[in-house]
């Protein structure tokens, strides 16, 4: 059963409202909810005509209540539970030194997004999120898109420290040259060609 709580995670099949969507604000007295594109389904393809914003991860949608509620009873909307990747259920003590100095200084520019009633505020206030961004640039050391990303991520992820964890497993060795030498493989990932096997038109 839809809770419509902050931080739940909505599947929903709707006319102008079809993908995954997490809800971010749940703003008092009021009878609406923002929620955040999240991802699309794995038919999304078979939707041109939904395109646009949801396209956009973390993009905000207001929705009423009643509408929401009309969707879960026709059976077009349901919580889910989605699960994060391990290296989000790490706990903070288990990250490397490097990375628990990223994710400190990540989580002290973010502070105000973890805040539900900041987000809850500043979206009904103005319908958007710069009043929190500035907030954060004010008290932070970042930049405007850093902390952009930085909320896509929490959208995506959960709004919890945890999901600011920075991902060294996904990159390699900063500074670290590579040279190819003759005779062995190129170094790093194979292109998306080289992996569907495809030939290079132009190598």
């Amino acid at each position: 059963m839809v809770a419509l709580i902050f931080n739940e995670v909505l599947r929903a099949d709707g006319e102008g409202l079809h993908g995954f969507f997490r809800v971010v604000a749940v703003p008092l007295a009021t009878s609406t909810v923002w929620l955040a594109y999240i991802g699309p389904w794995a038919d999304a393809s078979a939707r041109p005509g939904d395109a646009g914003h949801e396209s956009v991860i973390g993009s905000l949608t207001q929705v009423a209540r009643g509408t929401l509620l009309a969707m879960e009873s026709d059976g077009r909307l349901a919580a889910i539970d989605l699960r994060p990747e391990g290296k989000m259920l790490l706990p903070s003590d288990d990250l490397g030194e490097d990375e628990k100095s990223l994710w400190e200084r990540r989580r002290l520019l973010m502070e105000p997004f973890l805040n539900h009633e900041v987000v809850a505020d500043a979206l009904v206030q103005t319908s958007g999120i710069g009043p929190v961004v500035r907030q954060a640039l004010a008290a932070g050391d970042g930049t405007r898109a850093t902390v952009y990303r930085l909320w896509r991520l929490l959208c995506q992820n959960g709004f919890d420290t945890s999901s600011l964890h920075p991902r060294f497993d996904r990159c390699g060795a900063p500074g670290a040259l590579r040279p190819h030498q003759a005779g062995k493989k190129k170094v790093g990932p194979k292109t998306l060609r080289e992996q569907r096997g495809e030939p290079i038109a132009h190598p």
